[in-house]
């Protein structure tokens, strides 16, 4: 879990509050960003455009980075996490590496323009027209630039990623069940990561014949395979697409040796798994969070621990480990402990 909270207003700001707020926060493997110990964060930037420009720096020949500038963080020693008014990030960095290009441009010429003035000035009276200054080409490049981007972000179409429902499956003749899944044809990869709650089967699998391309994928499930363990099993698979898009699906899978029941799918519930989605807006948990799902159910947090995401109407798996229930929510990494109030 990243350790970066977001607040409504933590500081009263006074007049000599100094204007170096933006913190960047680098992480260099974004499959891996649960890692502290690889972050890189470095307050003291007076911009998002600072903290951005400080990200390329870092990053140099990096492609698999992820980053977020935060406003006026602070670090909560009781909460154990760095707590920021807001987080942003600068999509476009080419726009933001053009800009600083332009920018050097520009203040190179500032020492040429006393000489370069006289001369324009005896071009237009001679030639009766206006010469163009380099400010004005500037200008002109970075529209063209930003013309030029727009176009391009256009051409990019929105990726899908969608999976079965897991327990309506049946085994092949070899006892294995596998999942047929559809994509769009600009993802690149696809990862499958398999967890039995118990802790008694882990896995983290990168589809090795998916290119991009393909729009469809086959992923076997058995318990040799080391992805599959008796009771319930949580499979999210995630697709990493163009232009940065990223796709995940969570699915749960409840295994027995000989099955006789008739397991759920999606917005209906059972003895051992729920699945359905957050009714609304989510914006993470804080302590005692209350859930409202579109199935009618109500949850309230039950473990003490504090993560920041919004999302609209993510899907939501709850399971039965023990006497305890957890709740698994799309798009978030950790779990927490949940109990029922309706």
């Amino acid at each position: 879990m990243r350790k970066i909270a977001l607040i409504g207003i933590i500081l009263t700001l006074t007049a000599c509050t100094p204007n170096n707020n933006w913190t960047g926060y680098y992480y260099p493997d974004k499959d891996n960003i649960g890692d502290e110990s690889q972050w890189i964060i470095q307050p003291g930037f007076e911009t998002i455009e600072d903290c951005a420009d400080w990200v390329l720096d870092v990053a140099e020949n990096n492609t698999n980075y992820d980053y977020e500038c935060g406003y006026n963080c602070t670090y909560r020693k009781e909460l154990g996490v760095n707590v920021c008014e807001t987080t942003e990030r600068v999509e476009d960095f080419g726009e933001i590496e053009n800009s600083k290009n332009l920018k050097n441009q520009k203040e190179a010429s500032e020492g040429q323009e006393d000489r370069n003035s006289l001369s324009n000035a005896n071009l237009n009276e001679e030639l009766g027209q206006d010469v163009p200054t380099l400010e004005s080409e500037v200008e002109a490049v970075k529209t063209e630039k930003k013309d030029q981007g727009e176009v391009v972000e256009s051409a990019i179409k929105d990726a899908f990623l969608s999976i079965p429902d897991l327990n309506s499956l049946t085994p092949a003749d070899n006892g294995a069940y596998y999942v047929y899944g559809t994509t769009s044809d600009n993802c690149e990869r696809i990862v499958v990561n398999a967890k039995n709650p118990s802790g008694s089967m882990s896995d983290n699998y990168e589809l090795e014949t998916y290119k991009k391309g393909d729009t469809t994928f086959k992923y076997g499930i058995r318990q040799d395979w080391n992805n599959l363990a008796l009771g319930g099993n949580i499979y999210t698979f995630t697709a990493f697409c163009e232009g940065g898009q990223v796709k995940e699906v969570i699915k749960p899978l409840h295994y027995s040796i000989t099955p006789a029941y008739d397991y759920p799918s999606t917005e209906s519930s059972s003895l051992d798994f729920i699945e359905s989605h957050i009714d609304g807006d989510f914006e993470g948990w804080d302590g005692d969070t209350v859930f409202e799902l579109s199935n009618g159910q109500v949850w309230q947090q039950d473990s003490y621990d504090y993560e920041y995401h919004y999302a609209y109407h993510p899907e939501v798996t709850i399971f039965k480990k023990g006497l305890i229930y957890e709740m698994k929510v799309e798009g978030v990494d950790d779990m927490i402990e949940v109990v029922r109030l309706k």
